[in-house]
């Protein structure tokens, strides 16, 4: 049996306690992207600035959704929406009789990751007593196209989402969609966003600018200017975005 199981991550469930509450009216005004189209999105909870609190994909889940959080996260992420939830009607719990699974090629029954294809594709399905771990894969397959996500490498409070390479990965809608930090990050963008998480081999890391070490794969993920940097180290979906910051800085 080939290892699909990502056992590092969790799902939390948002229901409707009865079926006129309507779970995305509430949901999608607290996270950076729209959940009333195609899903699975991948989509973060704010603070005013448009720093990231939480990262995650959102599924649908019966007549609500599913956050298909960090494992290590899920119980403050419950902990953070339910003082909410309660007032608007809504249940949330974590739900681990189901597991996350991950394959590196297309196929039925699953869905390509929403940040890049080139992350292969995820899938939801009951968790079973003979599930092996596809967590060291899929960090290997994510961290060669330098995607970052997670507390570790987006921190608590610390980074905007532009920071992350939102846009670039489509976990940000900024037009015709309201949320907490929006307008911070609309100014930010005006702006340019001269510095951004990248992963980098551990020689090219620099103390100052490093969020975390992945030592075993010998990679860091440094928030740096990606024209500091040698040209292979900046992933393609990032290039372009990057050469227009720099052009604006001069």
């Amino acid at each position: 049996m080939t290892a699909t199981r990502l056992f590092s991550r969790r799902f939390v469930r948002l229901d409707p306690a009865e079926r006129s509450v309507d779970v995305a009216a509430f949901l999608e005004p607290r996270l950076s992207n729209r959940i009333t189209h195609y899903l699975p999105v991948w989509a973060a909870m704010l603070d005013d600035q448009g720093r990231v609190l939480f990262d995650f994909l959102v599924w649908p889940g019966g007549h609500g959704y599913l956050l298909d959080c960090e494992a290590a996260c899920a119980e403050q992420l419950v902990e953070y929406l339910r003082p909410e939830c309660a007032p608007a009607g809504i249940a949330i719990s974590i739900d681990d009789t189901l597991g996350a699974h991950y394959r590196a090629y297309s196929g039925d029954g699953a869905a390509s990751d929403p940040r890049h294809r080139a992350l292969g594709q995820r899938w939801i399905q009951k968790v079973g007593t003979d599930d092996e771990s596809a967590d060291k894969r899929w960090l290997e397959c994510r961290l060669s196209l330098g995607v970052a996500e997670g507390r570790a490498e987006l921190g608590f409070g610390e980074l905007t989402l532009l920071q992350c390479n939102a846009i670039e990965l489509n976990g940000l809608v900024l037009d015709r969609h309201d949320f907490p930090g929006r307008a911070a990050l609309l100014a930010e963008k005006a702006n340019g966003v001269p510095v951004r998480l990248v992963v980098v081999s551990s020689s090219l890391a620099e103390m100052p600018t490093k969020r975390h070490e992945h030592p075993d794969q010998g990679l860091s993920v440094d928030l740096r200017r990606p024209g500091d940097l040698p040209a292979e180290a900046i992933p393609d979906w990032l290039k372009a975005s990057c050469a227009c910051v720099a052009d604006a800085h001069g």
